[in-house]
């Protein structure tokens, strides 16, 4: 490959793709102190490869960039954010219907209970079951291994596998999805058309100063 740099830009020419690296000075100060979804890794396909993105928020960059798509990673790299080419932030219960509809025959799925209907409704229309569990990564993980569940979905943004043992894995999410959208010659937006995002009602955290 051919590396650059310029600026606060580092850009990796590798395999007829760019990656950059955005505000490269910032990253060894900012990666561990800024809140998700602000330190981001961004593998973009089409004209951009990758963006390490920390100042400005994920959709505005994906735009900006004219990206294909966005993924964003947390810190440990085992939650994951998709943004289509037009900045809309995909949800994980919608990214797990694509992967339901896409990936497999009757799946079972288990859910937190913070997940949007359009989970459950998906798996029981392919045919499927869907479990609903408390918010936790203990809780999904036990449940998947004990009902051999195919997928586990938490609204945090955690994806779950029951091929590797019930163990969540945001770039396992990221391959599967990207290559859905490869061999469908299609894009991402074009995928969450069937599964448009219901009213739901925000996560309230109210302040309590009792004992």
């Amino acid at each position: 490959y051919v590396h650059t740099s310029h600026k606060e830009t580092t850009s990796i020419y590798w395999n007829g793709c760019v990656a950059a690296l955005a505000h490269a000075k910032q990253l060894s100060t900012r990666l561990l102190t800024c809140p998700p979804p602000a330190a981001l890794l961004f593998f973009l396909i089409g004209s951009l490869a990758l963006i390490w993105q920390v100042a400005q928020p994920a959709d505005t960059v994906v735009v900006e960039e004219d990206a294909d798509v966005g993924l964003a990673f947390d810190g440990d790299g085992d939650r994951i954010i998709f943004v289509t080419h037009d900045g809309t932030i995909v949800r994980p219960e919608q990214v797990a219907a694509i992967l339901m509809t896409h990936c497999f025959e009757q799946p079972t799925v288990v859910y937190d209970l913070k997940c949007a209907s359009i989970l459950p409704r998906t798996a029981v229309a392919l045919g499927g079951r869907a479990i609903m569990r408390p918010s936790g990564y203990g809780y999904i993980k036990e449940t998947m291994i004990s009902e051999h569940a195919d997928l586990g979905v938490e609204v945090s943004g955690h994806h779950f596998f029951g091929s590797i043992d019930g163990v969540d894995d945001a770039f396992l999410t990221a391959l599967a999805v990207l290559g859905i959208v490869s061999s469908r010659g299609t894009t991402l937006a074009g995928l969450i058309a069937p599964f448009p995002w219901p009213a739901i009602t925000p996560d309230l955290r109210i302040p309590f100063t009792g004992d």
